[in-house]
């Protein structure tokens, strides 16, 4: 809820002037955690116990959404305070997602990999069902509620994952030799790992930009009301779900290489269709779209490196690619930031879109470098 609402609360406190630049500023600080964090975390993800780094980045979450929420009641907040919890927020994220990824392959067999993040993607997009059309309907109740509603879920969270049992210390990285080098010698060598890094980052710019003004592209340029903005988002959710749960049917019959190009063009199609149509169904449609073509896109990537990086090495070569999605989305943020203003929304979109086809040879060459026995054909049920 908090990801619908924060843009809302942001156009109320700035009204209608400038709100490009401060909804980039706010992005940007989204983004900046992880460029900041990312590494650190992925050492953190190999050295301690990784249940305890997810307890801890849900509680912190929490806790400062519930700040925002004393704020927002008192009329004290202010756009730098939503900034500070945009950060916040962010690097809780960071040291979340650094845990979980390479907690996956140690708790499913090697060919369950697709069907496993398809299914987590599936669960975490699913949750947009409810929190994404339900934040914006909150904020016009009260613009405090989806922030403690959010808060709440946080500690909620915690809670239930104190029933993960802890990561053996057998199972961790040795402390005297957790150093981000061997990592960068790891990615720099694997040439399907090197090009998918620098295709998602570039891929992670167009999205951030896109994101970033999506509240004036349906809002103020497609004529989406209040009430429905919610919803239209939820739409994105649609189609990552779907994505998530049809992952490993499609991969099977489509292999990971075609799926993954497919998704790309799919991507980009989404965001010339939101950039060029000023009907909300066909608005709908092209969100559906962008959602199923960027889960899809993330099972194949994430089940690509799960593979082909070693369990001791898992938790700082994936925060690398964290790294790079978020210098990605910090550029597509400060993007939107800087020429907001100048260029209009739907044509910002547009150019978002036709960028994506421009990383596609950069993909497909990444793609040329894995073997049959890198990426073995998914077995069936």
């Amino acid at each position: 809820m908090t990801t619908a609402a924060l843009p809302l609360l942001v156009l109320e406190i700035v009204g209608r002037s400038h709100h490009e630049h401060i909804l980039g500023f706010v992005g940007a600080a989204a983004a900046l955690p992880v460029v900041l964090f990312a590494v650190p975390s992925g050492v953190g993800a190999d050295r301690f116990d990784r249940r305890r780094l997810l307890i801890g980045s849900e509680l912190v979450s929490g806790i400062v959404l519930a700040i925002a929420v004393v704020l927002i009641v008192t009329d004290r907040l202010t756009v730098p305070f939503l900034v500070v919890v945009a950060f916040v927020l962010g690097a809780a994220a960071v040291v979340f997602t650094s845990a979980v990824q390479p907690t996956v392959p140690t708790i499913v067999r090697e060919d369950q990999l697709d069907d496993a993040n398809g299914k987590l993607a599936a669960a975490a997009d699913g949750t947009e069902f409810v929190g994404t059309p339900l934040g914006p309907l909150l904020f016009a109740v009260a613009p405090w509620m989806p922030f403690l509603v959010d808060a709440l879920t946080f500690g909620a969270s915690a809670r239930l994952l104190q029933a993960v049992p802890p990561q053996a210390r057998g199972e961790r990285a040795d402390q005297q030799r957790v150093r981000v080098r061997p990592a960068v010698e790891h990615l720099l060598a694997s040439r399907p790992l090197w090009s998918l890094w620098l295709a998602l980052g570039l891929l992670s710019t167009s999205g951030a930009l896109v994101l970033t003004i999506m509240p004036v592209v349906l809002r103020e340029r497609i004529g989406v009301s209040l009430g429905w903005y919610g919803p239209m988002l939820t739409l994105v959710a649609v189609g990552a779900t779907a994505a998530g749960l049809s992952a490993r049917w499609v991969i099977q019959r489509l292999g990971r290489r075609l799926t993954l190009v497919l998704a790309v063009i799919g991507n980009a199609l989404a965001y010339i269709v939101l950039g060029t149509t000023q009907a909300w169904v066909v608005a709908g449609a092209a969100l559906a779209g962008w959602g199923f073509s960027v889960t899809l896109g993330g099972v194949v990537t994430m089940t690509i490196r799960q593979r082909l990086i070693p369990g001791d090495l898992m938790g700082r070569v994936l925060s690398l690619f964290q790294f790079g999605l978020a210098v990605g989305a910090l550029m597509g943020s400060l993007i939107a930031a800087v020429v907001g203003d100048a260029v209009e929304s739907g044509r910002l979109t547009v150019l978002a879109g036709v960028a994506q086809f421009g990383v596609l040879a950069l993909v497909i060459a990444g793609l040329t470098g894995l073997g049959r026995e890198a990426v073995p054909t998914v077995p069936g049920p």
